[in-house]
């Protein structure tokens, strides 16, 4: 390739990133290729969640809303110069969390889907879940089942499974909850768990503090187990929903909750896209545009 194909190529690239920016896509502020900084970004997906932990070009994506944004989520990765996803984990098989995930797997590289294991009884056959199975034929994708333990690393971030911990036959108790560790700050990301899954859980044990917490199934009443939550003891919190919709999310109990412990929390619709950057100091929101 030429000098001037490739320096084409640089200028088609960074006029779409102003673009992106220009558009609220992405915030200036953000520059990956520092070493030992790692970038938090909670995707506005509307009523849904998307949750990508980004170092340098590489990053692991946490679902991707419904279908109609997976194309938002692909265009938010590029935009943030990010070549391939180490890891992709499908935290549970709704729509409001993998619909978006095969058009990213169709356009962005990706090394290892992750996602719980779910007793064959229990198995949804939607259409959204077995798009989800045909791409990741299609793509040659590796997918794995995430057990509660199993640890992932991305450069200076680690990812550890801390559930499921039993087969429970509702879908949101089956969320595969994530705790991202960098330095000396975490982040819990709970996907939908509710109450049944996060007191089973508790009772299994573990280390769930965090400084930062992704709250359950949009800050839903039916998410506040306060034991679990007290171990957690955030400093912050991110509300993933959308504006108006129809399931009142986030609830009153939940934001009385997080009000009464004087936890400061982020909304996606009132905020869009939420970011941080965390660094073995600690962390900072980043704001956006």
């Amino acid at each position: 390739m030429s000098k001037r194909v490739v320096a084409i190529i640089v200028a088609i690239f960074l006029a779409a990133v102003a673009y992106l920016q220009g558009k609220g896509v992405l915030p200036e502020t953000v520059n990956p290729n520092v070493d030992g900084e790692v970038y938090l970004h909670i995707i506005d997906v509307g009523q849904g969640s998307s949750t990508l932990i980004q170092q340098g070009d590489e990053g692991i994506l946490i679902d991707a809303g419904e279908a109609d944004y997976g194309k938002t989520v692909a265009e938010y990765i590029n935009a943030c110069g990010i070549a391939s996803l180490k890891y992709v984990v499908a935290s549970h098989p709704h729509s409001d969390h993998i619909g978006g995930l095969p058009e990213v797997l169709k356009n962005i590289e990706v090394e290892e889907l992750l996602m719980p294991e779910i007793d064959e009884k229990n198995l949804p056959t939607t259409r959204v879940y077995e798009r989800l199975l045909d791409t990741i034929i299609e793509e040659s994708i590796t997918a794995s089942y995430c057990e509660v333990g199993d640890k992932y690393s991305l450069g200076d971030a680690t990812m550890e499974i801390l559930g499921p911990v039993e087969q429970i036959s509702d879908l949101n108790n089956m969320s595969a909850i994530c705790r991202i560790s960098v330095g000396e700050t975490d982040v819990m990301v709970l996907g939908d768990a509710e109450t049944k899954e996060l007191g089973s859980v508790y009772k299994h044990g573990g280390n769930f503090e965090s400084e930062i917490l992704i709250m359950g199934h949009h800050g839903s009443r039916t998410s506040i187990h306060e034991k679990f939550l007290a171990e957690v003891d955030p400093l912050e919190a991110v509300i993933s929903c959308g504006k108006d919709n129809s399931y009142g999310h986030p609830h009153v109990e939940a934001l009385n909750y997080l009000e009464q412990n004087k936890i400061e929390y982020w909304r996606t619709d009132y905020s869009g896209d939420i970011v941080y950057l965390i660094d073995e100091k600690g962390f900072v929101k980043v704001e956006n545009r």
